[in-house]
């Protein structure tokens, strides 16, 4: 493998561990099969133990959704006021970055790096910035998450029928996302990296933190306060 097919690889391990502990120390999906994006965020505060801090944010300037900002003793999530679909994605992307990002990953030119990834959008690019591959591998833990391949599967039966817009508004996902999610290539991939990780199954453990007792907790949606 290539060093970025690693990071992919290691990105969908992560993801999958996600999945794992969400399954067994939640109550799983909100009513109607939408991913539940609070349940997503208390593993991630598991798994780093650290508080999550979640805000909504009116800006009036360049278009970036959301922004990842991590402390000591906490992280911090800026979520741009936009339709739900899109704040429930961009509070997850930003999420996967407190599980994947180092400090050669971070950068304070958002723009930038937004008008990077738009150049490069594909799978992982080599020829881009370490930044942009955080934020693309983010974007695909992120879509992992909230439109599991199951539910993708499902939905590829009644697309046709059914349109890329409504499916969006059911999942709770963007209908771009929703239309690159179900395109039948990026399906075949995605099951190639998961047919790599098959044999992981059971090297996962019962809880994300060793010798903490499980916890359960109602699934609702996530809460954006707003910021002052």
């Amino acid at each position: 493998m290539t060093p970025l097919a690693i990071k992919l690889v290691q990105a969908f391990s992560i993801t999958k561990r996600v999945i794992h502990f969400y399954y067994v120390h939640t109550d799983g999906d909100e009513n109607g099969g939408r991913t539940s994006v609070q349940n997503i965020k208390r593993i991630i505060e598991r798994i780093t133990q650290l508080p999550i801090e979640t805000y909504r944010v009116t800006s009036d300037g360049p278009s970036v959704r959301g922004n990842f900002e991590r402390y000591s003793d906490r992280i911090v999530i800026l979520v741009r006021s936009q339709s739900d679909e899109w704040e429930r994605f961009t509070a997850i992307k930003e999420l996967c970055h407190a599980l994947i990002d180092g400090e050669e990953d971070y950068s304070s030119e958002g723009v930038e790096t937004i008008r990077e990834l738009v150049t490069n959008n594909g799978w992982l690019d080599d020829e881009a910035s370490a930044q942009v591959r955080s934020e693309q591998l983010a974007e695909r833990m992120a879509l992992e998450l909230i439109y599991p391949l199951e539910f993708r599967r499902q939905d590829m039966a009644t697309v046709e029928e059914e349109g890329f817009a409504a499916i969006g508004v059911r999942r709770g996902v963007p209908v771009t996302w929703v239309e690159r999610a179900l395109n039948v290539d990026h399906i075949t991939a995605c099951e190639s990296v998961w047919k790599v990780l098959g044999a992981v199954d059971g090297a996962l453990g019962a809880d994300p933190v060793p010798h903490v007792k499980p916890y359960y907790r109602t699934a609702d949606q996530i809460v954006l306060k707003e910021a002052s």
